[in-house]
């Protein structure tokens, strides 16, 4: 899946262009590199400034302390601005960062709206990355442990324990999507 990705991206795209994306796919993309990346919740932090929200240690409270402060300082830099203003500034500090380059979302087809609505403009599918089904609890081929670190008898164990809280993993972002679009920001 991520082969595909990077194959698409690297035929669409050119080096140095801005990429948004949930963490999943930018920590690949950062791995790869070539492209600036910008992680979709920082704009969910923009768009709906301080007080950033900071929940009880477990379920989706996985934003770590070096990140959650820099989410802050990002939304205290729009906090005064109506949602009108605050999407223009938006817009012109991304595309002052992009230069002279094009900026993509990548990722599921239903993020694109709200990718729309935090920072304005429209974006165009340009791409479409079509990914294998899963089913619920099921990980991509090669996404277990390593044959000579799997537990012993691990084939007999029944199903893997549930997932302690934390980031997102793959399993999770693709389970809701059939595709991944690579969409240009016009």
């Amino acid at each position: 899946m991520l082969a595909l990705l990077t194959d698409e991206l690297e035929r669409g795209t050119e080096r140095g262009d801005v990429i948004i994306a949930d963490e999943p796919i930018l920590q690949h993309l950062d791995f790869v590199r070539g492209w600036k990346l910008i992680d979709r919740r920082y704009l969910s932090a923009i768009s709906y400034p301080l007080p950033f929200r900071r929940g009880p240690i477990g379920r989706n409270s996985y934003v770590s302390a070096p990140r959650r402060r820099r989410m802050e300082e990002i939304a205290r830099r729009y906090a005064e601005l109506d949602p009108q203003r605050r999407r223009v500034r938006i817009k012109n500090d991304i595309l002052r960062w992009a230069g002279n380059r094009k900026v993509y979302y990548v990722g599921g087809e239903r993020g694109i709206g709200d990718v729309e609505r935090e920072i304005g403009g429209s974006f165009e599918v340009i791409a479409r990355i079509p990914l294998p089904m899963l089913e619920p609890g099921e990980m991509p081929k090669g996404m277990g442990f390593p044959a000579r670190f799997r537990p012993p008898f691990a084939a007999w164990q029944g199903p893997p324990p549930p997932r302690m809280d934390g980031p997102p993993g793959w399993e999770r972002f693709v389970s809701h999507t059939a595709e991944l679009v690579i969409a240009e920001w016009r």
